[in-house]
């Protein structure tokens, strides 16, 4: 495994591209990876009243070695509500 430093968004973004063609298929799986952990830590962080908007988190969208996106969201008509009230206070969850 090789190990390399990239300071400053722009640079980053670049080598992160450069990576991506030379080891489309790692990249692929990498960001799968990513974007299924990401979902994981926010369900656990998801406010729980009935349990709907945890269980409505998905990975929609994944990567594949020539489209690097992967896609993911909560599916019910409040979570976009939910995640923009910082101010309120929830039993369970953030």
């Amino acid at each position: 495994m090789s190990t390399f430093k990239v300071t400053g968004i722009d640079n980053v973004s670049n080598a992160l591209r450069a990576l991506a063609k030379s080891v489309p298929e790692q990249a692929a799986q990498a960001l799968n990876a990513v974007a299924e952990e990401t979902m994981t830590e926010a369900k656990t962080r998801c406010p729980v009243d009935t349990g709907t908007l945890r269980r409505s988190g998905k990975v929609h969208e994944h990567a594949k070695p020539n489209r690097l996106r992967a896609s993911l969201s909560f599916g019910t008509e409040y979570a976009v509500y939910v995640h923009e009230r910082t101010d309120l206070r929830h039993k369970t969850g953030e």
